[in-house]
Order: structure tokens, then sequence, then C-alpha cells
């Protein structure tokens, strides 16, 4: 393999260092081990593309009432996170395995569906049993706690919610 000019790995480095900081280990063995002059460009395309899809963070949100979605959907990408959204507990799992997102969200009163067993059905499969979910409910009485984490979930909030709480909390998870 040809050696680069000292000024050429260096500018190279930085540049790399500054798009992708974070797989600065992945840069080095490409760069030792696959790298030829002519396709660095190539790489740096990848490399972004792959940046792009590691650091993004994105928020599934099962929720069927409209102003409850805009609420989580507002605040979750006003902390600069993606959403993905479902009104269909059915749909959960699914949607799930094809945007593997880093939270769920899940409304506990669901038409077709309990969100608790969303939940339970989230935590049985292989894939998806190390998201963490948080489960948002209007179920505040005594014993409902418990048994919605009993399903499985990390987290319980009950509705109406803390902004500055549930802001916390999903930052707690993605952070």
């Amino acid at each position: 393999m040809k050696k680069h000019s000292d000024e050429y790995y260096k500018c190279l480095r930085k540049k790399l260092l500054l798009e992708a900081s974070s797989l600065f280990v992945v840069y080095n063995f490409f760069y030792h081990f696959i790298l030829s002059k002519e396709n660095v460009d190539s790489f740096l395309f990848c490399l972004r593309r792959v940046e792009v899809i590691l650091m993004s963070k994105k928020v599934m949100i099962v929720e069927d009432n409209e102003l409850n979605m805009k609420l989580f959907r507002d605040l979750v990408e006003a902390s600069g996170y993606e959403t993905i959204e479902t009104r269909n507990g059915l749909m959960a799992l699914d949607l799930a395995r094809s945007s593997m997102p880093s939270l769920i969200l899940v409304d506990i009163q669901l038409p077709e569906v309990s969100g608790i067993d969303v939940i339970k059905q989230l935590k049985e499969d292989e894939e998806l049993r190390s998201i963490p979910v948080v489960a948002v409910t209007a179920f505040a009485m005594k014993g409902d706690e418990e048994r919605i984490r009993a399903s499985g979930c990390e987290e319980y909030m009950s509705k109406p919610i803390s902004v500055p709480h549930f802001i916390t909390m999903v930052k707690h998870f993605l952070d």
C-alpha cells in the first residue's frame, strides 16, 4: 500500500476527527488496513452515513390521543431527537423492529391492544428487549404503577405529565 504524505495524512485525519470523532477507532482501522488514496472520498461518504445512522437517536411514540401525540412529539423533537409514531398498539412491534428506536413511549390505554400487552411483547422479543420503554398513562390509582411496571417497562409516568420531568426522563435514557 502507498504511504501518503504527512501533510495529506494530517489533513485527512483532522477532517475525519471533526466529522466522526465518535468513530475514531473505525477510522483508524480503515485508514491503516483498507484505504488507498483513490477511495478516500468513498470512505468519507460512507463514514458520514454510518455516523448519521449511529448518532441519530429515535424515540418511538405509541399514543392514540392526537393532542398527547403532538405534545410528546414536540417535546422530543425540541430536545433534538427524531420521532417515530404510531397510534396503533398492534403495529408497535413491527415499527420497533423496522426502526430500532433508542427509546419507546407507550400509552397504556390503546384501542386495539393494551399498552401493557405491547410492553410485554417488546420485552419478550430478543431484538427489542434492550430498548428502554416508558409507560405514559392516565392510570394513577394506588397499585397502577406497580401493575404497569410489572409488565417490564423501565419507567412510569402519569398523565397529565410534568414537562420538565418528561424532558429530563427522555434525556436520561438517551444521553
